[in-house]
């Protein structure tokens, strides 16, 4: 099944987007708490 394929590497890419966005607000926060 293609699907049973591709599920685990959307899963992948759903955490990785999750992950990048978190350091992103994260080091906005930052740089607004240290300016």
């Amino acid at each position: 099944m293609k699907f049973g394929v591709c599920l685990p590497f959307y899963f992948f890419l759903f955490v990785w987007m999750v992950v990048v966005w978190c350091q992103t607000m994260l080091s906005m926060l930052a740089a607004i708490d240290k300016p």
